[in-house]
């Protein structure tokens, strides 16, 4: 019952705030920024529409709760829609020039965000645009952002998805002159800007990345086709996940740049960029066959043998590696992905039925796992007539082999 009346008291909470809003109150000018709740905005044109991203960030030691949120549909343009909200928070709707969310908590030392919205351009020029930000506990307090005005990108580029591109994902810290954009099957599309997304003026490079390791076998090609830059997946400060220690998850790296620039001390100009920061990786364990990786805890009845390029070969025995009698059951091979029906390959047709992630808390909790995992999909093509679990197999892939269906990721 308690919970029941504190989340009621939530919600009478949030509608009174609403109430007391007047979105014709939010200035065309912000006033200076409120600590210790800090608003950034960033935004992004293609062709004649505008994406405008919204993140809240509190950078003191108590939660923040009951807010308001209106981001500015600036002179010049019209509301299209809500993209995106997170977890906690509703959208209102549009509501004057603004567009409007309610949210429950930013906590303390932490961020809430993104909230996305999209605006179609229908004037000669925009003006520019901003958040503002009001909460009710622990005390009143309102806040503001900077004014911004939306990137063009390049003509070539006006039909990318802008909506589906983000800043806080996958790297931790996020990269903050960055966009990505997951597409699946261990790859994705960034945008690198001169400067920060939210005070950026200029597109500089588009690019690819491929997940893998920090090992030379990963790299893909040898990095003869640009992939020449390694990122870590989480490191202390964004310059230290410049690659990593050997076999740190990550990805590999290819910018192109669209424009002339210069960075740091180098003139740059329009293409693969082969001297983006290259980061020389260590030798893996290409050629030998192990037992005590990729996973944790290993497979006692299984060997590997890493390919590179995310790949790796597997023998499947009947008993444990370690026993003389073992006689050996399945051949296969394992493409690293996700837990995601986005990167399962050929949705499993061509037999990666089953996914297995790196770390768990036992082999068999291992199958599978909760959607994002990071693991191998696994093809097991058996070599002899055999039972298992009750099962007759024959040589040839199994695609019955202990299948694993994956959820859609967001």
């Amino acid at each position: 019952m308690g919970k029941y009346l504190s989340a009621m008291m939530g919600v009478v909470l949030l509608v009174l705030l609403a109430g007391t809003m007047n979105v014709s109150s939010v200035r065309a000018k912000p006033e200076a920024q409120l600590s210790p709740l800090h608003v950034q905005m960033s935004a992004l044109a293609s062709g004649d529409e505008i994406v405008y991203t919204i993140n809240l960030t509190n950078s003191g030691s108590t939660s923040i709760n009951h807010i308001y949120i209106a981001g500015l549909v600036p002179e010049g343009t019209t509301f299209v829609a809500t993209i995106q909200t997170p977890t906690k928070s509703w959208f209102r709707g549009k509501e004057g020039n603004s567009a409007i969310w309610l949210s429950e908590v930013v906590p303390a030392n932490g961020a809430q965000g993104p909230f996305k919205y999209k605006v179609k351009v229908t004037g000669a020029s925009v003006s520019s645009a901003h958040a503002w930000v009001r909460w009710l506990l622990p005390t009143d307090g309102v806040a503001q952002g900077e004014g911004v005005r939306a990137i063009p990108l390049p003509a070539p580029l006006a039909g990318l998805p802008l909506e589906n591109f983000r800043n806080d994902w996958p790297f931790d810290p996020p990269l903050p002159d960055h966009l990505w954009m997951d597409i699946g099957v261990n790859r994705l599309l960034f945008l690198h800007f001169d400067k920060p997304v939210a005070e950026a003026t200029k597109l500089l490079y588009i690019g690819e990345g491929i997940r893998g390791r920090f090992y030379a076998e990963d790299q893909p090609e040898g990095g003869t086709t640009g992939f020449t830059h390694f990122h870590r997946f989480k490191a202390p400060t964004v310059e230290a996940g410049h690659g990593g220690a050997p076999g740190d998850e990550g990805y590999w790296l290819r910018h192109v740049a669209v424009t002339d620039f210069e960075m740091m001390g180098m003139k740059v100009r329009p293409g693969i960029d082969f001297n983006f920061m290259p980061t020389v990786a260590p030798v893996g364990l290409s050629g030998q066959w192990v037992n005590e990786k990729p996973f944790d805890p290993p497979l006692p009845d299984h060997l590997w043998l890493e390919l590179g390029g995310g790949r790796i070969m597997l023998l499947h025995y009947d008993k444990p590696v370690t026993d003389p009698t073992k006689m050996l059951l399945y051949v296969g091979e394992g493409v690293r992905g996700r837990f995601c029906a986005s990167d399962q390959p050929e949705g499993g047709r061509t037999g990666y039925t089953h996914f297995h992630r790196f770390k768990a808390s036992t082999v068999e909790a291992g199958h599978g796992g909760a959607p994002g995992d990071e693991g191998y999909w696994l093809r097991h093509i058996a070599v002899a007539e055999f039972e298992m679990m009750g099962m007759k197999v024959k040589p040839g892939i199994d695609f019955n082999f202990m299948p694993t269906t994956p959820p859609k990721c967001g």
